[in-house]
């Protein structure tokens, strides 16, 4: 893949999963986004990881362990901003 066509996959990835509430993984892909251009993506990163919070406080079938694991990765990502 070219350069520019794996921004693009990314960018979909990441707004696809945002669109469909998969908050941690569209965060993931912000993240990896805003390595490459940091002016354009970091709101989208913050309100994936305050969606991907808000999924983690509603849901009781996950795991503790799941749980402390994503909400650390979220962290990791709010705390370079």
């Amino acid at each position: 893949l070219v350069k520019s066509d794996s921004i693009s996959l990314l960018q979909l990835i990441a707004d696809d999963c945002y669109h469909t509430r998969y908050f941690a993984v569209a965060a993931r892909a912000f993240d990896a986004l805003n390595g490459i251009d940091s002016s354009k993506y970091v709101d989208p990163l913050v309100c994936s990881c305050v969606g991907a919070f808000a999924e983690l406080s509603q849901q009781d079938i996950r795991s503790s362990l799941e749980v402390e694991a994503i909400t650390i990765e979220i962290i990791g990502f709010l705390q370079k901003y």
